[in-house]
């Protein structure tokens, strides 16, 4: 088929119009399947990823689907006609359309070749304007617009890809051809969007501020006349009754919706104050989502331009000169859209001007959660994650058992959590630290009873109920690991959790500690070493990550967790070593043994005598020195896992994620196969480990390492091969397509 260019946009105009009247406009478009199969929605095996990234094509995907699925039965209004209805106006869309099944209006505009890109979207939009003045009210999902061109450049596909991505535009563009049988369409997805390598929020991305829900003052305020009913008995706040007033649920929807009317991003969350000496007796910790934190996070990578480009110098210098943390006006607005319904219950006060980073580690002391609510691309996501097939099919107790959504704290903190770097089992791998931190979850949880039954103090209730929503998830993620896992058996009698922490339930928990260290963890001795140290020094280190390092700790709990950390740490200086000896260390595991050696006081050629005379508290205050160089020197645990289908991926989209890393000269990019059925791209050399043996892959070639086995596989494969599947020696349930980044 050869190619030609059309003599003038009205050869274009004049071979739509007559599609249109024949209802063979789909039958112009060549890959319009390509796109309507990329926006159905996810099958019921595939988990739902939030990518930064990704999330302006993701968009432009479905916006697009949309369109094409107006597109059959359409009915012509105007053809190069004036729609204005006022007297000296006038607007000639070049064709306007209506969808009598969807009710639907359908506007294209064909640019022409004088007109800059700029023009052709500020004419649809002023167009979109004059026809809801005759349709008020019209929904803008019920607003197709689809712009053709023969040429795009990249004013356009910024100008689109803002349109669609930011203000939920249903947009279509499609590149006109000519061709030997006349015109032809092709699909286009706008690329409006630079590559961030932003996997997860950096730490300082979710700016925090407090609504102090203030008690009303009755000695310093006039009476009132009370003329409202009596609420009724199971509505009221008291000791006997859990129950809030309602208008803070209100309040909290109301904030919500100022978020999406705003355009904002965040959360925010209701929880009861039980600090004995605080004023309030509920509070509101509103987030938002701060882009100079992702801005600084990004800015010495290649992703973004160098000094000698005028607006990075620019932002450079106001984040020096201001360092702002993102406490927007925005965020403030969203936060006080609900004070004139708090301020019937209590005097409302925008304080706290923390991030989520720190409220996430001293709220667990105060704070009993009782309601979340999301808004932005987080509320988009949140609702998405609840109605996801793939989650309540095979996550149903992350839902407690499906029946709650994102305003359960149980569903809604892990959620939040869910942005920023998992803590335990990322990518479905498990490593030393990942067995400790779960031994701790575990040993807070029997802690907390323990306390609460002796004490019934109010702080270990709301500690529990913060570590319980965290041990649920992590529980969760041992259950979707093991299940697939053909190497662990599941236990005969089924492991058993109650969350009430006034059930002794110790049976049940020594049941699921043994399970989990000799089936779980496969009996890994390293591996249980670190389990152990977690179940027995949890609330140390609690204590510890909270920011109590310099409080001193009782001789008792010292002597219950000492000979754990030390045979954990002997364990680990003694392989890395033998691994030193016989040459096979990397220059980072090197690194980071030589660090704990130093931070231990032992000398170079150290011996048993020299590890059983270390000092406890020494031990302690290097133990996360040792959790990282033992995720760098000791063997995951190996689980084999079944091969299974696979489900559709955006090829196109891992393809661009390749091309990306590659102009930026990162090292060794690949596409990965992650052990929790995740297929992302990223750099593939593991702890520093040179790849120079592998040979370097092709145009259409590319580096693929399969994590899914167990034992990682790193080899050259062609693109082909990957989207046939050929390539996978193990495909996982749920292969989901992961954001192009470097940092996975």
């Amino acid at each position: 088929m050869t190619k030609s260019t059309f003599a003038d946009e009205a050869e274009i105009h004049k071979a739509l119009l007559a599609a249109i009247k024949e209802q063979d406009l789909t039958v112009l478009i060549d890959d319009a399947a390509d796109i309507e199969l990329l926006s159905e929605p996810r099958p019921d095996t595939q988990f739902p990823q939030f990518s930064i990234d990704h999330l302006s094509r993701l968009k432009a995907i479905r916006a697009g689907g949309s369109v094409l699925q107006s597109l059959h039965f359409l009915e012509l209004l105007t053809s190069d006609k004036n729609i204005s209805i006022g007297k000296s106006e006038f607007m000639r869309p070049d064709i306007l359309c209506i969808n009598p099944e969807q009710q639907s209006v359908v506007l294209f505009e064909l640019k022409k070749s004088e007109q800059t890109g700029r023009q052709a979207l500020t004419e649809l939009l002023a167009y979109e304007q004059e026809i809801k003045n005759v349709l008020p009210l019209l929904s803008d999902y019920d607003f197709h617009f689809i712009l053709v061109s023969s040429e795009w450049s990249t004013l356009m596909d910024h100008a689109v890809a803002g349109a669609i991505t930011w203000s939920h535009r249903n947009i279509l563009c499609l590149e006109a051809v000519k061709a030997d049988d006349g015109l032809r369409l092709r699909t286009r997805l706008p690329e409006g969007w630079t590559l961030t390598g932003s996997v997860y929020f950096p730490p300082e991305a979710m700016p925090c501020f407090t609504l102090c829900l203030y008690r009303k003052d009755a000695y310093t305020r006039a009476p009132e006349v009370d003329t409202e009913p009596e609420p009724p008995e199971e509505d009221r706040d008291t000791e006997t009754n859990d129950a809030f007033d309602r208008r803070l649920e209100s309040a909290l929807t109301i904030i919500a919706r100022e978020g999406d009317r705003l355009g904002h991003h965040g959360f925010a969350l209701l929880w009861r104050d039980h600090h004995s000496l605080s004023p309030t007796d509920y509070n509101l910790t509103v987030c938002g989502i701060s882009p100079f934190a992702f801005y600084k996070s990004i800015r010495g990578r290649p992703e973004v331009a160098g000094d000698n480009v005028a607006l990075v110098k620019a932002l450079d210098s106001f984040i020096r000169d201001y360092d702002p943390q993102g406490h927007s006006d925005a965020l403030a607005t969203t936060a006080t859209a609900a004070n004139a319904l708090l301020e019937e219950i209590s005097d409302p006060r925008l304080e706290g001007y923390t991030d989520w980073s720190t409220e996430r580690v001293q709220l667990p002391r105060r704070a009993e959660p009782l309601l979340c609510e999301f808004w932005g691309v987080l509320g988009d996501y949140a609702r998405a994650y609840v109605t996801n097939p793939a989650i309540r099919a095979h996550r149903r107790s992350a839902l407690v058992g499906g029946l709650s959504d994102w305003r359960d704290p149980r569903v809604g903190l892990p959620l939040i959590q869910s942005f920023s770097r998992p803590e335990i089992f990322p990518d479905g791998v498990v490593r030393c630290s990942d067995a400790f931190r779960f031994g701790m979850m575990w040993g807070l949880d029997r802690s907390f009873r323990a306390l609460f039954r002796t004490t019934s103090a109010p702080r270990y209730a709301t500690r529990f109920a913060w570590n319980n929503i965290d041990l649920m998830a992590a529980l969760d993620e041992v259950r979707l690991l093991a299940i697939a896992a053909e190497n662990v058996e599941m236990p005969d009698e089924p492991l058993r959790y109650n969350a009430d922490m006034l059930v002794d339930d110790a049976e049940g928990s020594q049941h699921m500690v043994d399970w989990f260290a000799h089936q779980f963890l496969g009996g890994s001795p390293p591996h249980i070493l670190f389990f152990q140290a977690g179940l027995a020094g949890a609330m140390i280190f609690d204590e510890r990550k909270q920011g109590f390092a310099g409080a001193a700790i009782p001789d008792e709990w010292m002597a219950r967790i000492e000979p754990h950390i030390r045979m954990a740490a002997g364990f680990v200086l003694t392989q890395c070593q033998s691994r030193e000896k016989s040459g096979g260390f990397a220059k980072e595991q090197k690194a980071y043994f030589r660090s704990l050696r130093k931070a231990l006081g032992l000398p170079p050629k150290f011996d048993s005598g020299h590890l059983k005379a270390l000092n406890g508290r020494v031990l302690l205050d290097a133990w996360e020195l040792c959790l990282d160089t033992a995720d760098r020197t000791i063997e995951l645990i190996y689980h084999r896992h079944s091969p299974v289908a696979m489900s559709k991926l955006d090829w196109t989209w891992l393809r661009k994620g390749i091309a990306s890393m590659r102009e930026r000269s990162v090292p060794y990019p690949g596409v990965s196969l992650l052990a929790d059925g995740k297929i992302g791209t990223g750099p593939l050399a593991p702890m520093g480990i040179d790849l120079g043996f592998l040979i370097p892959p092709g145009e259409d070639e590319v580096y693929f390492a399969d994590h899914s086995a167990g034992l990682l596989q790193i080899r050259v494969v062609t693109w082909e091969e990957l989207e046939a599947g050929t390539a996978f020696a193990t495909v996982p349930t749920g292969a989901a397509a992961a954001h192009p980044d470097d940092e996975q």
